[in-house]
């Protein structure tokens, strides 16, 4: 998203409780959930790796794979779904360019964070 800059507002960052691709970043957001489902003794530990983001045979194709993909879904589409073509076009050479400054040959390889949840269920 920081690729945008210039290009658009900025705008407010999604509702932690709403649904999405980062509704679970929040370690006491997934905590609640699994207490209120009746999980106890809750840990979660943090794991960040990098991951592929798209694919392809040389790193140009790599590079446009993973900017149609960031356009398709994400926090990237929505703020782009009612952006005139100008604007998406000038968004897609700022999201490639980011793209192309990072790793990866036949995949772009970009920063990823998850949690590692364990909990018990005491009623099995």
């Amino acid at each position: 998203m920081g690729a945008l800059k210039g290009i658009l507002p900025l705008t407010a960052r999604p509702d932690p409780e709403a649904p999405g691709p980062f509704s679970f970043g929040d370690r006491e957001r997934v905590a609640r959930i699994l207490t209120a489902a009746g999980f106890t003794d809750i840990a979660s530990t943090p794991f960040d790796a990098s991951i592929p983001f798209g694919e392809g045979v040389t790193r140009d194709a790599a590079i446009d794979d993973a900017v149609k993909m960031a356009f398709e879904g994400g926090p990237l589409a929505l703020v782009l779904a009612d952006q005139p073509d100008a604007i998406r076009a000038r968004a897609w050479a700022a999201v490639r360019a980011a793209f192309a400054g990072l790793p990866g040959e036949r995949s772009v390889m970009i920063d990823g964070a998850t949690w590692i949840v364990m909990a018990r269920n005491p009623a099995s």
